[in-house]
């Protein structure tokens, strides 16, 4: 049996995307003027048409087209701008894994049916293109990625004068290895050259579609209106690139066009506002930003003047070393309360012993008759005034000051040990968000112990952080008006990571090292991984883009931000498929992302007989309604507004004009 693949956007994809994207990053690397990188565009594009018409052949090859194209403008020969072409698309060229899979499966049948039957010839594995690029190019490329073993035979149409799109490439290979058509399949992407026009000569065909995503294709209509439109092309070739070389899994998709569109520029966004702040020391914290680390480290030679660390940090790490003396306004600005237990409060935070915390536990109304049952409860704003006072007894109040100094104490050993103590005014701190109460703590500490506050770089912020701001700078790239409940999704996916939360520090000789929340992380490990692989992947073809730290702001608010107001108001049934079955691990309580039973929680709060907590409307929307679920969330956020996604939609706005700004 013969099987055929088409190469381009079938076995391997370019990574820049369009194949004008090749001639504008080879006019780039001559000269960057934008003019120039236009007219060598199109001077690219007439000339090749013009080349086949004057040579009256259906396809030619690259030397044929530069012999023709005038470079002397340029300021190098002919030859060496083919030279820089080809080594362009070289480094462009990325494997398709579901075709290279493919053609794994069909060598392994055809060996094992050789080995049953004697006679049998196996398969034969043919490569065709319409391209103008030599065979031997091509064959090399293949060789790389996998895809070529000895005895396949590879026939591209400028070297043999004839294309696929009228038939006669095919009928050229059929003569060339005297095979019939019968005998005979053919994979491609293209619609009438690789499907209508083999089928026309009895050849089998089958298409592989490798599709611009909803994102891509909406960044793709927005260059145009974009002030850098080849960055947000360049950016859409590059997630469909990173989905596309690995395997075909909803969360890879995620990750390249959510994820990577939005992450990646805000860390650009950080090491340029740093530079222009001279800032010369950058911490990320653990483990909201291990992310942003990874990306800062393959883009940190850009940057050489700045260092870069990971400082093992939380919450609950900062918020007892930051009660001095025990006030209560301390408690109240240092977290959100009411998302905790006063036993979990107490006990766990604050290593309050049982005995001492149910000494008084009945005496402020918590413990009454001995049921120590409401101390597992959540506070609310209720209960908050008796557990307040719970706090401020003399001897609760002292053993939480005495925990709080020693806490203290091994706090500032290990910010000294990692460096952070030292040129604190002239460091900053990356944090994925959102209400502030870290830099609050920290800041508070720092102050009190007479070191400069620390600046800080969040991914997005609540209003919660505003209270803050008078006291502590800090910047960020999404502002909300207020804290929404799909923050988590950035918090327990998009960032998400299999280490532990760090809740204290303790001596290890004359070292200080984290102490670690004892939780089972490992169940995280696979969708870390494809999130980190993705993002890095994309790093690492976005630096091949002339000028990428300088440029890819402009893509922030048609690729990134973009991505993101997409993805929550009107996510696609697969993803909300991949968040189903999945919680939110919410302090005390876990919920689900998605809740797919939407009318019954609005019934229950409309008739008062229960409350369900939804993170993700329109996810929950989708999950619920799965054939009419997109049509209820467009008549929902378009017909009749939400106040949450109002918030989204403002949060995008003030986004790009920071970027913009910065």
């Amino acid at each position: 049996m013969n099987y055929s693949f088409d190469i381009f956007d079938t076995c391997l994809i370019r990574a820049c995307g369009m194949p004008r994207m090749v001639f504008s990053l080879t006019a780039q690397r001559i000269n960057p003027d934008s003019a120039f990188v236009a007219d060598f565009c199109n001077r690219r594009v007439k000339v090749e048409a013009e080349t086949i018409k004057a040579l009256k052949k259906e396809a030619v090859t690259l030397s044929e087209i530069y012999d023709r194209l005038d470079t002397c403008n340029c300021g190098i020969s002919s030859r060496k701008a083919m030279e820089m072409e080809m080594s362009v698309e070289e480094e462009m060229l990325l494997p398709v894994r579901s075709t290279l899979d493919r053609i794994e499966t069909l060598r392994n049948d055809g060996n094992k049916d050789n080995d049953k039957d004697s006679h049998s010839d196996g398969i034969h594995i043919i490569f065709i293109s319409d391209m103008y690029l030599p065979t031997e190019f091509l064959q090399k490329v293949l060789q790389r990625w996998g895809f070529w073993q000895e005895g396949d035979r590879i026939f591209v149409s400028g070297d043999c004068g004839a294309t696929k799109r009228t038939g006669q490439l095919f009928r050229h290979v059929a003569k060339a290895l005297n095979i019939s058509f019968r005998t005979w399949k053919h994979f491609g992407d293209n619609p009438r050259s690789d499907i209508k026009i083999p089928r026309r000569l009895g050849i089998k065909t089958e298409r592989i579609k490798l599709d611009y995503s909803r994102y891509e294709k909406q960044w793709l209509r927005d260059a145009s209106l974009s002030f850098d439109g080849e960055m947000c092309r360049y950016m859409a070739g590059v997630s469909r690139a990173v989905r596309f070389i690995n395997s075909k899994d909803e969360r890879v998709g995620i990750a390249a066009d959510v994820i990577a569109s939005a992450y990646i520029p805000f860390v650009f966004h950080i090491f340029n506002h740093a530079r222009q702040q001279g800032f010369t020391h950058l911490f990320f914290t653990a483990r909201d930003s291990r992310l942003f680390y990874q990306i800062a480290q393959r883009i940190s030679h850009l940057y050489p003047e700045i260092r870069l660390s990971y400082i093992f940090m939380s919450r609950r790490a900062l918020w007892l070393p930051s009660l001095y003396d025990c006030e209560p306004e301390a408690f109240l600005t240092l977290g959100r309360l009411q998302h905790y237990s006063p036993y979990r409060l107490l006990t766990r935070m604050f290593d309050v012993p049982d005995e001492l915390f149910l000494k008084y536990a009945d005496a402020c109304k918590y413990a009454a008759d001995g049921n120590a049952g409401l101390l597992k409860q959540q506070l609310s704003d209720k209960s908050l005034p008796a557990f307040m006072q719970l706090l401020q007894t003399p001897e609760i109040r002292e053993h939480i000051r005495r925990q709080s100094a020693a806490a203290r104490t091994m706090l500032l050993r290990y910010l000294r040990q990692e460096q952070t103590l030292d040129n604190s005014a002239h460091a900053a701190i990356v944090d994925l968000g959102w209400g502030g109460s870290c830099r609050f703590a920290l800041n508070k500490i720092l102050t009190r112990e007479g070191y400069a506050p620390i600046y800080t770089y969040y991914f997005g912020v609540s209003e919660e952080n505003t209270a803050y701001s008078s006291q502590n700078r800090y910047n960020s790239m999404m502002v909300l008006e207020k804290r929404t409940h799909f923050i988590p999704v950035f918090e327990q996916y998009f960032s998400i990571t299999t280490q532990s939360s760090t809740v204290g520090y303790a001596a290890d000789g004359i070292a200080i090292r984290p102490v670690f929340e004892e939780e089972d992380t490992a169940k995280f490990g696979e969708l870390c991984a494809i999130n980190t692989d993705c993002v890095l992947s994309a790093v690492d073809l976005l630096l091949k883009f002339p000028d990428v730290g300088g440029r890819i702001r402009y893509a922030v608010r048609q690729c990134g931000l973009s991505a993101i107001e997409m993805f929550f108001k009107y996510p696609s049934r697969r993803e909300v498929e991949v968040f189903q079955g999945k919680t939110v691990n919410d302090i005390d309580d876990a919920y689900g992302f998605v809740y797919p039973h939407i009318l019954r929680a609005v019934l229950g709060r409309f008739f008062g007989y229960g409350y369900t907590k939804i993170f993700w409307i329109s996810g929950s929307i989708l999950a619920s309604f799965p054939l009419f679920g997109k049509l209820y969330c467009k008549m929902l956020y378009c017909c009749l507004g939400n106040k949450y996604y109002k918030r989204l939609k403002t949060a995008v706005s003030r986004s790009a004009e920071i970027i913009l700004r910065n």
